[in-house]
């Protein structure tokens, strides 16, 4: 995979890799198209837990919201309590 400076380059590469709609990936995530096109355009930041999902979905690290595994790992304790 090509490496990306931005969240808003990463969440766009991976939809077009994986041939996700932004209608498809909002409605996996809980959110409006209108905020993944925000995200792509840097209108809006991602929260960590949809980043979190977009992690999981796509097995990539978003590294811009979480700084390395170990911080995953921690988020992931905190999701299951």
């Amino acid at each position: 995979m090509n490496k990306v400076e931005t969240i808003q380059e990463a969440i766009k590469l991976l939809r077009d890799k994986f041939k996700v709609s932004q209608s498809q990936l909002a409605k996996e995530l809980g959110v409006s198209h209108t905020t993944v096109s925000l995200w792509e355009r840097g209108k809006s930041n991602i929260k960590p837990d949809n980043a979190y999902v977009l992690y999981k979905k796509f097995d990539v690290l978003v590294v811009s919201v979480f700084k390395d595994e170990n911080e995953i790992k921690g988020y992931e304790e905190w999701l299951s309590r």
